[in-house]
């Protein structure tokens, strides 16, 4: 009940920043547009860097309200969530692949929560084990979506490392099982020649 109330309030707050950010910067663009049409200040060198500062607030405020609440979960659209929660983690040295075999969704109420738990997965890994790549398959089984997260450390402590990484009950992974109790979902991590393959079971 937290977890779904927490994610409702999110979605209400991205919603509301949303409508207040879009009012307030219609507002500066017409007053710079005003300041344009004086013949004075045309070409004005100083108001087209205003103008640029502008729209980079514009994109941030953006960015921010996405990570609030995904606007792609809102329209029922959890696989283009996923597949652009990968582009925007894929930083640096670790790519980020989506492999999609099916185009079933999470059940409604549970595509929030599934975004989250792949999500903080993700975020865990790139932290914990730096991978250079990270390969997510998505398929379908009977009555179950599965999201198998593939992946292998570039530390040479990976047998070190892996089995403290799960073992430990920290908040993260505490959140994740969470997620999973509220979804009614199951997760299997398994470690073969060198790699990790965790796989996450959504029912249907």
């Amino acid at each position: 009940m937290n977890f779904n109330s927490l994610e409702t309030e999110r979605k209400r707050i991205s919603n509301d920043l949303h409508d207040h950010m879009g009012y307030k910067i219609l507002i500066m663009n017409k007053s710079l547009e005003n300041l344009k049409s004086n013949p004075l200040l045309k070409n004005n060198l100083e108001i087209e860097r205003i103008e640029s500062q502008i729209r980079l607030f514009q994109y941030d405020i953006h960015k921010v309200l996405e990570s609030i609440h995904p606007r792609e979960l809102s329209n029922g659209k959890w696989h283009e969530g996923i597949f652009n929660l990968a582009s925007e983690l894929s930083i640096g040295d670790t790519k980020i692949y989506v492999l999609s075999h099916t185009t079933i969704c999470p059940k409604e109420e549970h595509l929030l929560q599934s975004y989250r738990i792949i999500q903080e997965k993700l975020a865990n890994i790139i932290q914990h084990t730096n991978p250079k790549k990270i390969q997510i398959d998505i398929t379908h089984e009977k009555d179950l979506l599965v999201v198998t997260i593939i992946y292998a450390s570039k530390s040479k402590l990976i047998d070190y490392t892996f089995p403290r990484l799960f073992a430990y009950r920290g908040r993260g992974l505490s959140i994740i099982n969470d997620r999973l109790k509220i979804i009614g979902g199951g997760n299997e991590i398994k470690y073969t020649d060198g790699y990790t393959i965790d796989s996450i079971f959504i029912p249907l």
